[in-house]
């Protein structure tokens, strides 16, 4: 299912969601294709927090992580907070006026799974996809299980081109102590900005390495790193609450 977008904003030049004809059709079957997260974007789409129950470190690290990843993020692009009626003006004051902040009902955080993907058809048309989305943090082990098991299958795969895949590694941030189950130690949960990467950081000595790691991967971007603890608490990291708008 897909939403058809319009109504250019001046300021950012972001196109804003408008109300329209709804597609009850796949994203492939209207002639639309998501752009790879490294092509250009107008900007970026966050959440603000505002359900203590959701961060059991408490909310205002939560909140205090958040605005840290927006005001990193502007540097390279414009970045889009929605938050609830009632916590704009925290939000606001606590992301500064780099961060355009919409007034909107939600009741999640996490931009990339209870948000829209952007996708483009050929002519330019953007549109959104309307998720069926039910919030379960405890997915991210399994998930980061799989990829482990799946790496020997990776190194034989070929792409459309019939290329190898080359196979970039980096350790998680072992060092980190936490009683958190869900704690999120990847630093590959990061958001490519226009022109920058902004990426974990976890106060521990792998940071150092794995940045390292991450500029070789991207020589033309800035790398940027922010102390995500408080977020990593609650099962995700950068990319989690991210969503990336193609220009």
């Amino acid at each position: 299912m897909i939403l058809p977008m319009t109504s250019p904003n001046e300021r950012t030049h972001c196109a804003l969601p408008d109300v329209g004809a709804l597609m009850l059709r796949t994203p492939a079957e209207a002639g639309y294709r998501m752009p790879a997260e490294w092509e250009r974007h107008a900007c970026c789409w966050m959440c603000w927090p505002s359900r203590a129950e959701q961060w059991v470190d408490g909310l205002a690290g939560a909140q205090s992580t958040y605005a840290a990843i927006a005001r990193a993020i502007c540097r390279f692009e414009p970045v889009r907070m929605v938050a609830e009626p009632h916590s704009v003006a925290d939000a606001r004051a606590q992301c500064g006026l780099g961060v355009e902040v919409l007034p909107m009902p939600i009741d999640d955080p996490w931009m990339r799974d209870s948000g829209p993907t952007f996708v483009r058809r050929s002519d330019g048309a953007l549109a959104g996809t309307a998720w069926r989305y039910e919030s379960d943090r405890s997915a991210t082990g399994a998930a980061l299980r799989l990829a482990a098991d799946n790496r020997r299958e990776l190194e034989l795969a070929v792409d459309a081109a019939g290329r190898r895949l080359q196979i970039i590694s980096i350790d998680d941030a072992y060092d980190v102590q936490t009683p958190h189950r869900l704690f999120c130690k990847s630093y590959v949960n990061f958001y490519i900005a226009n022109g920058g990467i902004v990426m974990p950081r976890f106060g521990v000595p792998g940071d150092e390495r794995a940045r390292a790691v991450i500029q070789a991967a991207f020589p033309d971007r800035e790398v940027a790193q922010v102390d995500v603890t408080q977020l990593a608490c609650g099962g995700g990291g950068i990319h989690c609450i991210t969503q990336q708008q193609p220009a």
